[in-house]
């Protein structure tokens, strides 16, 4: 049976860690939201994936800002939640147990925690999609739903969470 990977694990090399921020990276984040998927649905319990997004970031430059990001996250989620870095400007939250009005509530107090972190001139915007609403989906759609939330929400102006069931 596999380890179930815990966003308060210490950083160590080789298990998928991301270099500048210590978060999961994405193989080991895809990995943990098909999981906890496939158990929500055993267990029909809710949960949510939450993708947000940095508009503006650059290359190696900013990376104390995706450090700052990192930290602004990592404040807001429980012990039991998984965050990750899946590229230069988008960080995947796995919130486990959470009932849908209550992950839409952390995912705009994430999208604010970051929008503090790296200030006004970086629109910040988040895509999120519930589990297991919808029926039965794997880790892959989960994200993919959260990321095409993530786009719609990116079309507004200013902060915004966009919420997509998978309906």
């Amino acid at each position: 049976m596999a380890t179930r990977l815990h966003d308060d694990e210490p950083a160590r090399p080789g298990l998928g860690r991301d270099r500048v921020t210590g978060l999961w990276g994405p193989g080991p984040f895809a990995a943990a939201v098909d999981r906890e998927a496939a158990a929500a649905e055993r267990h029909e319990r809710p949960g949510a994936v939450v993708v947000i997004g940095v508009r503006g970031m650059g290359g190696d430059e900013d990376d104390d800002l995706r450090r700052g990001i990192a930290a602004a996250i990592r404040s807001r989620l429980r012990a039991t939640d998984m965050v990750a870095r899946l590229d230069d400007a988008d960080f995947g939250v796995l919130l486990v147990e959470a009932p849908p009005r209550a992950a839409r509530s952390v995912a705009g107090q994430l999208v604010g925690s970051v929008q503090h972190a790296v200030g006004a001139g970086m629109p910040v915007a988040a895509g999120i999609t519930v589990y297991p609403a919808g029926g039965p989906r794997s880790g892959a759609a989960l994200l993919a739903d959260a990321e095409v939330a993530l786009l719609e929400a990116r079309e507004g102006a200013g902060p915004a969470v966009s919420f997509d069931t998978g309906l």
